[in-house]
């Protein structure tokens, strides 16, 4: 009789210990989507489209229209706005007729978009069909559809100094003083998209050239390289503006990830922080455990996709919140919106906007 009890009791025992296990293994932490606001579709399909935060409310969305233009060797699209608050989506009559000039049209889609500070000029790189080797730089007003370009320039940096003014920003090899010995040292040159005559261009170890570097500084999102050197660390590579030595300088520090990490990224930038993408495979701690005892038991490795924030300021990697491993489908678009408290991102078609604890 008491042997039969402590059969029960271990049957009993081992039921409750696998529905435990089960139930713990189907326990997820909340997901990206989970504590974001699905605001409206973007992107679904094969579409192809680029979004740029124009203020905390308006969010400029770029999309490509028909195939035939673009097998034809030209790409065609519009702008649209859409309202946070309202949900509204409105065409962008200055900027698609510009996209869509039959007088000059282009070959590629627009890239490397960036807005001024108070959102009434966009800024973005394209090539013309006829010049595919040549990419242009150019700047819109959205308001008035006025224009200005200039030839594009590898390896360059560049930020808004105010509302109608862009600054390039690109290293020149020169001597340095009293020394036989060249260096790389950033120069500078003014855009004034509403009086061109006010272009200037400053060389290094100048005045006017330390002052505007300083508001590059300042104003610039932060450059990040993020990889994984092993499977456990993540290596955040950083670049700055020096003013001791006059040219930019560089740190590379490594943070502990989750084991098994295969792919990590930099997403989206501010000043101070940046959006790092990491991926890694990971196996259910409670179904290897389960293994164990019931060899039947699936624990095949699944890839977790985690957004997590670099912040240079404390000089950590924080993890945000992992993205729905429910199929492949990968987070594109993550933006910062302007107020730095908030990110956006497209996942499987749909907009969201996340708020975060701290503003980066």
């Amino acid at each position: 009789m008491a042997r039969r009890k402590t059969y029960w009791g271990l049957c009993c025992g081992l039921i409750v210990a696998t529905s435990s296990a089960v139930w713990l293994s189907s326990y997820r932490e909340p997901t990206l989507q989970d504590l974001s606001t699905r605001i409206v579709p973007v992107g679904q399909g094969n579409r192809w489209e680029r979004t740029l935060w124009l203020s905390n409310r308006k969010l400029l969305i770029i999309s490509r229209d028909d195939e035939p233009a673009v097998k034809a060797g030209m790409w065609r699209g519009h702008a649209d706005v859409l309202d946070l608050v309202t949900h509204l989506r409105t065409r962008l009559a200055t900027l698609s007729n510009r996209l869509n000039d039959p007088k000059d049209p282009i070959a590629e889609p627009p890239e490397q978009l960036s807005a001024s500070v108070d959102g009434t000029w966009l800024q973005y790189k394209f090539v013309r069909p006829r010049h595919r080797e040549v990419y242009i730089d150019t700047a819109v007003n959205l308001n008035t559809g006025a224009h200005r370009e200039w030839r594009h320039i590898p390896c360059l940096r560049s930020f808004w100094s105010d509302d109608h003014t862009i600054v390039d920003v690109r290293e020149e090899e020169i001597k340095r003083p009293g020394s036989d010995m060249t260096c790389f040292l950033p120069s500078t040159t003014i855009h004034d998209l509403i009086e061109p005559r006010l272009d200037r261009s400053f060389k290094p170890l100048t005045a006017e050239n330390a002052e505007l570097l300083s508001q590059f500084e300042k104003r610039s999102p932060m450059e990040v390289f993020a990889d994984y050197t092993q499977p456990s660390r993540v290596r955040i590579t950083r670049v700055w503006f020096d003013k001791s030595s006059g040219g930019f300088a560089s740190s590379r520090e490594t943070f502990p990830v989750a084991s098994g990490t295969v792919f990590t990224r930099a997403l989206s930038r501010r000043p101070v922080a940046a959006i790092i993408d990491i991926r890694h495979m990971q196996r259910s701690p409670i179904l290897e455990w389960l293994q164990t005892i019931v060899p039947q038991v699936a624990s095949d490795p699944v890839e977790t996709e985690w957004l997590s924030i670099y912040r240079s300021d404390r000089n950590s990697v924080e993890r945000i919140a992992p993205v729905s491993t429910a199929d492949d489908a990968k987070v594109q678009e993550v933006k910062w919106l302007p107020d730095g408290k908030r990110i956006s991102f497209i996942y499987r078609g749909m907009l969201y906007v996340m708020p975060l604890s701290s503003s980066g």
